[in-house]
């Protein structure tokens, strides 16, 4: 982890090491699309960074992974079928 921005190390430091003491994105001194950024930005070097209805933190455990990897697949989804139903959409100016 050594490839950490400073900025990087410090949002790690500012989340949660657990979902008892995950930090909600309101809590944090950024905004959410900051955090959001952060978030990827750590996850692609490799850092388990992780969040539920409770906030973010450092993945403790594979459990924590594989749920917080369940709702990202689902919220793909989601996002593809809506997708799929504006394609099929007519414009209203035909």
């Amino acid at each position: 982890m050594s490839d950490l921005s400073k900025c990087e190390e410090l949002f790690i430091s500012m989340i949660g090491t657990s979902e008892e003491t995950a930090v909600r994105c309101r809590d944090l001194p950024m905004s959410p699309r900051e955090a959001r950024f952060f978030t990827a930005s750590l996850r692609q070097k490799g850092v388990p960074v992780v969040t539920s209805g409770a906030g973010y933190w450092v993945a403790e455990n594979q459990d924590d992974i594989d749920k917080t990897v369940a709702v990202l697949r689902a919220k793909g989804r989601q996002t593809l079928k809506s997708a799929e139903f504006l394609k099929a959409c007519k414009p209203r100016c035909e």
